[in-house]
């Protein structure tokens, strides 16, 4: 069993596939910070929301400067109307990555959907860059 297998099952749609070659990988190499971020993935792309956010934060707690892992465990706290919570992930991926755009406008959102607008203004502002 290979991870680009499971990878490949994946991008497919062969979910039950990759789930099952990536749980046999994870038997063989718990620790693999990457194995679970494959599988939170996998889980993220088929609505298995509440594996998804199990995966993700199993990837960050074992590899906790790894940023894309951060960003897939946010948007799963955010679909699953865990608002606080996603708010803090995003964070922490501006803190690791702080030109990562695309947290910041989901920090932003949050903000505004939260009543935090005072938060959301000050979250879009950025520097005159030289005007």
């Amino acid at each position: 069993m290979s991870r680009n297998k499971a990878r490949r099952f994946c991008a497919s749609g062969q979910f039950e596939e990759a789930v099952s070659h990536l749980k046999a990988l994870l038997r063989q190499q718990p620790l693999d910070d990457e194995l679970w971020l494959d599988l939170a993935r996998c889980y993220l792309e088929s609505d298995r929301l509440d594996k998804a956010k199990h995966c993700f934060h199993k990837s960050v707690r074992l590899n906790a400067k790894r940023v894309d892992a951060w960003y897939g465990y946010a948007i799963t706290l955010e679909a699953l109307g865990e608002l606080s919570a996603s708010l803090e992930a995003f964070q922490t991926v501006l803190q690791l990555k702080p030109d990562c755009e695309a947290a910041r406008q989901r920090i932003g959102g949050l903000y505004l959907r939260t009543g935090q607008y005072a938060q959301a203004v000050r979250t879009s502002e950025r520097p005159a860059c030289g005007v």
